[in-house]
């Protein structure tokens, strides 16, 4: 997040609060808001600018550049910074912020405005906020949106106080302030979203775990919780319908798959869910339609279509169709894993062995012999968040989701070096599991452990 409020003023030079040029008019309009060490580091660069110290500001916005470059502000920073090595911009008034040019003017006798008592509380709710002491931020903060309401960026630096405190409900209520006070932008919209992510992530690890206990009861209410706060993530859907499924709710199920792929048509894994349910409730062309469009995205990994087919198989087999099992199973060229080419290699045995036997009645439909498709957000496989294994191939647990687990619970209480211990135990345990490392990252961002 670009926390200050600052417009650089071409024909009087004018630095107005802490930064210089950041406003709507240079904020792009697809710029994601600063945070972790590039938002500290910009904040020094500016803090430097301000006091007249150009190369510190250098030293400081070319290495937030380095973190984010898709920040234009950043960009626009270094550049002057640069410029004013080699010639300092004239100061004009009291502008509040460039204490060395003020105390250059003072000493020539020219009178120094004083600070605007808004732009005083902000300065130390930057301070506090740098410094980790987030009620001091909040404090500040508050106090600088009282006096000057219509300042974005001091709205923007109590919304990030109150995130940086884990009081998520009330960042959430200051955006929805910040977005009638001074209209809705995409600043406020990403700090939205980026706050609904956060709240629905202690809902969304408590639904993965209930499932993995098979508490439907409980993944089901905690999954409806998560898209409630976070109503894009696919993920969180996809974990309702596995959840569904696993207590055998089958037209809620197909319901939630059909609204989980209307959010994202790319990603298969939806569709694969639906032609489940919709296998299990009888209505075998519509599931095989399904199986067969989603086997059909152009962007679809190797072994998720692997695994595709193989749940496909078994559908056809749980319908008493083996011949159309061996064709999906025909030619599935070999993999990197062993396992998952005996999981195929098992299920052609069985398909050529039913289809040698006379045909018989088929026994009504059931998870005992169709179990449905296992949901798995731990590896990402193309564009996929998520991906669906055949019954029987998901392997075990990894073994860095106890960690995580406990990673996300700390989090959420805002004990951010716990949740980095734990979660460096999950990078450990699982070291392949993205989000294990992004879990790591925000904790130790959050925590103040820039370095690491």
């Amino acid at each position: 997040m670009n926390k200050t409020p600052a417009r650089f003023n071409r024909t009087a030079q004018v630095l107005l609060g802490l930064a210089v040029m950041v406003g709507g008019a240079v904020q792009a309009q697809n710029e994601l808001p600063l945070s972790g060490p590039a938002f500290v580091l910009a904040d020094q660069a500016y803090k430097s600018y301000a006091q007249g110290d150009y190369r510190a500001a250098a030293v400081k916005a070319r290495e937030a550049v380095r973190l984010r470059p898709d920040v234009a502000s950043l960009g626009a920073l270094l550049r002057r910074a640069e410029a004013a090595q080699i010639s300092p911009p004239r100061v004009v008034g009291g502008a509040p912020g460039e204490a060395r040019s003020r105390r250059g003017t003072a000493a020539r006798g020219a009178p120094v405005a004083p600070l605007a008592p808004a732009f005083v509380a902000a300065d130390a709710g930057y301070k506090a906020f740098d410094g980790g002491n987030f009620d001091a931020a909040i404090g500040h903060a508050t106090r600088a949106v009282s006096l000057a309401p219509a300042n974005l960026d001091y709205r923007l630096l109590l919304i990030n106080a109150l995130a940086g405190a884990n009081r998520l409900a009330e960042a959430d209520q200051a955006v929805s302030a910040a977005a009638a006070q001074v209209g809705d932008n995409p600043r406020l919209q990403a700090q939205r979203s980026a706050i609904a992510q956060r709240r629905a992530q202690a809902p969304g690890a408590a639904a993965f775990a209930a499932l993995e206990r098979r508490d439907t009861e409980s993944a089901v209410a905690n999954a409806r919780s998560a898209i409630r706060l976070a109503p894009n993530d696919l993920a969180y859907r996809q974990l309702l319908v596995q959840a569904l499924l696993q207590g055998d709710q089958l037209v809620e199920a197909e319901a939630a798959a059909t609204d989980a792929m209307a959010l994202d048509a790319t990603d298969p894994s939806p569709q694969v869910l639906r032609a489940y349910a919709r296998q299990r409730l009888g209505r075998s062309v519509e599931a095989t339609t399904d199986f067969n469009q989603a086997l059909a995205q152009p962007r679809l990994g190797a072994s998720a279509r692997r695994q595709i087919r193989m749940i496909a198989a078994d559908a056809a087999m749980a319908a008493g169709n083996p011949q159309e099992a061996l064709a999906l199973l025909k030619d599935i060229p070999p993999g990197a894993d062993e396992a998952a080419d005996e999981d195929v290699a098992r299920r052609r045995r069985a398909a050529t062995a039913e289809a040698a036997r006379p045909v018989v009645p088929r026994p009504a439909m059931t998870a005992a012999n169709f179990a449905a498709p296992v949901l798995d957000c731990s590896r990402v496989d193309g564009p996929q968040r998520c991906v669906v294994l055949a019954s029987g191939t998901g392997g075990p647990v990894e073994p860095g989701f106890a960690a995580a687990a406990s990673a996300y619970k700390a989090f959420d209480e805002g004990r951010f070096p716990a949740a980095a211990d734990s979660a460096r135990r999950a990078v450990q345990l699982s070291p392949a599991n993205r989000d294990y490392q992004l879990l790591l990252v925000s904790a130790l961002t959050r925590a103040g452990q820039y370095p690491e």
